[in-house]
């Protein structure tokens, strides 16, 4: 079985984290920078998993980020790196978890 790794895509700040765990990190500054790796990431299959700023990736054209939404492998996460309000964290995993995997988990506490 194939090992894929995960690319973090993320602005100046929301890097080290990433880092930390283990993931290979691409700096932007705006959606057409994210646009670009995307592109250039898509079709390789070197990453399994691809995380995206949200507040990034909901700012590309929809039909783009349509076709980005629908690959598989890799699969790209748009995840909240700035979470605004009070928000249940285990609630916001469970969201991400179900939209990547299509379907719903339970965490226990």
């Amino acid at each position: 079985m194939k090992s894929y790794k995960i690319l973090a895509i993320t602005e100046e700040g929301y890097d080290t984290g990433f880092r930390l765990a283990g993931c290979d990190v691409e700096m932007v500054e705006n959606e057409k920078d994210v646009v670009l790796i995307l592109q250039k990431y898509i079709d390789e299959k070197i990453y399994g998993i691809i995380i995206v700023d949200a507040d990034l990736f909901y700012k590309i054209e929809e039909k783009k980020r349509r076709i980005f939404e629908e690959s598989l492998l890799p699969s790209i996460v748009p995840l909240n790196l700035k979470i605004k309000g009070k928000r249940d964290a285990g609630e916001y995993l469970k969201e991400v978890v179900r939209r990547v995997l299509g379907y719903s988990i339970r965490i226990k506490e």
